[in-house]
């Protein structure tokens, strides 16, 4: 993103998998981003390695395990069959 100017307004268009930048008014495009698939094995190893330290860093700092604790009792009761309604604290 080093190819965008900082304060500039932007246009975020995407389009067949991919994301452009334009400056407001210009047409010019840049490439930012890209949307890739990963299969099931790939997706699981991603997501176990994007937990592994937070969980890793809950032993240590309540506020974190007790997120966790709460994220936890969220997504067993979201299976049970009437599952709770969301209310935001």
């Amino acid at each position: 993103m080093s190819q965008l100017t900082p304060g500039a307004t932007y246009v975020y268009e995407r389009v067949g998998g991919r994301v452009y930048a334009r400056k407001f008014g210009s047409t010019e495009r840049i490439l930012i981003g890209e949307e890739y698939e990963l299969d099931t094995n790939q997706r699981s190893m991603k997501i176990a390695a994007d937990w592994v330290p937070i969980v890793e860093a809950a032993e240590h700092n309540p506020a974190l395990q007790d997120a966790l604790d709460r994220a936890k009792l969220i997504y067993i009761l979201s299976q049970e069959q009437d599952p709770l309604f969301h209310h935001p604290v």
